[in-house]
């Protein structure tokens, strides 16, 4: 073969050698990555090859199981509090409900206000046996509570439990056409469902790669998690759905003889003179007036900017301020209880 036909050839050649390295090397890259985000989920207890923690219900979906779940006798709540069904002679249990707000904080020492209120509680009463248990779920509503309190918490006794609600809430106003009554408009949509109920070719690899799912839920988080997401929306539409969610908390925790303290959600500036965040923490108020049971005015009271990490998740340090402003109306509770002690507890029959 002479030069010339050499110099003829060469060129296509070599430009087939570099797509087949470029193409070898983004599939390396990609393998690396998968594996990766894998070792990194497996780290964090979230499993090599699917998260054991992944829950999905007929109703409500989060992206871990809800607290408590079962273990045998025990009842297993967030931050590794774990209960038997039956409560020992004289103790005193509260039980925290909201969403990613009751759960540790977004910073490295992971503080969050139920771990406030329960040093804060047992320098109240050092004598005495309170257990502060988190049941907070990322994304969670009062809808969430209100099932979770019905059909989980229940069976553990709670003497006392807390219930901090709004922009989990709020945000329902903004998913699909319309607020629907039990939410569906919003925790029905793909990125509240999962992988597994995806659909095309992106919903089929996403159930093979956990890149492909963490690409994925990034990019919706970014669309607030829906096409059809308009803030602009009337948020006075679902409200009366909160008002309802928390007035059937405030009846089913009664009904069972336990106290229970509402809370106004803090947040930065910005999110907390939002008209229709406004709107949620003024229905607390109101319920909790209604209904004449205490109130912890967290929104008002926690105000500094350095406390958040965004606009409504917080520093530990913002964590502990809130376990202050909740502490006050807990603690007369928990006095309360410890001077009029209950006989021996007796299991929700099951």
């Amino acid at each position: 073969m002479s030069s010339l036909d050499l110099q003829s050839t060469n060129p296509a050649s070599t430009a087939k050698a570099n797509i087949l390295l470029v193409f070898i090397a983004l599939t390396l890259t990609l393998i690396l990555l998968e594996i990766g985000v894998r070792i990194y989920a497996y780290s964090i207890g979230r499993g090599f090859f699917d998260n054991p923690q992944s829950f999905l219900s007929p109703f409500f979906t989060t992206d871990e199981i809800p607290a408590p779940y079962a273990d045998g006798n025990d009842r297993v709540f967030k931050e590794g509090e774990r209960v038997t069904v039956e409560k020992r002679p004289g103790e005193v249990r509260v039980v925290c409900f909201g969403g990613s707000t009751t759960l540790p904080a977004h910073d490295p020492e992971a503080y969050s206000y139920p771990h406030g209120l329960r040093d804060l509680l047992a320098e109240r009463f050092p004598n005495a046996t309170v257990t502060v248990l988190n049941a907070g779920g990322n994304g969670f509503s009062s809808a969430h509570t209100l099932v979770n309190l019905s059909l989980r918490v229940l069976e553990i006794q709670p003497d006392i439990i807390t219930i901090y609600h709004n922009i989990n809430d709020l945000s329902v106003n903004y998913f699909g056409k319309r607020a629907t009554s039990d939410y569906g408009n919003k925790y029905l949509t793909s990125y509240y469902l999962g992988f597994r109920h995806r659909s095309g070719l992106w919903g089929a690899l996403a159930r093979v790669s956990r890149l492909a799912r963490i690409a994925t839920n990034r990019v919706e988080l970014l669309q607030f998690g829906y096409e059809d997401y308009d803030t602009k929306r009337d948020y006075a539409v679902g409200s009366r759905f909160f008002r309802r969610n928390l007035e059937s908390i405030v009846a089913v925790a009664r009904a069972h003889e336990v106290d229970i303290v509402l809370g106004t959600q803090a947040a930065r500036k910005g999110q907390r003179e939002d008209p229709g965040f406004m709107l949620y923490n003024s229905i607390v108020r109101s319920v909790a007036h209604d209904a004449n049971v205490p109130l912890a005015e967290v929104a008002e009271r926690v105000v500094a900017e350095s406390d958040f990490v965004d606009d409504v998740h917080y520093t530990s340090r913002g964590a502990r301020a809130v376990a202050q402003v909740w502490n006050e109306p807990v603690a007369a509770l928990v006095a309360k209880h410890l001077s009029t002690p209950s006989s021996a507890s007796t299991p929700v029959p099951r």
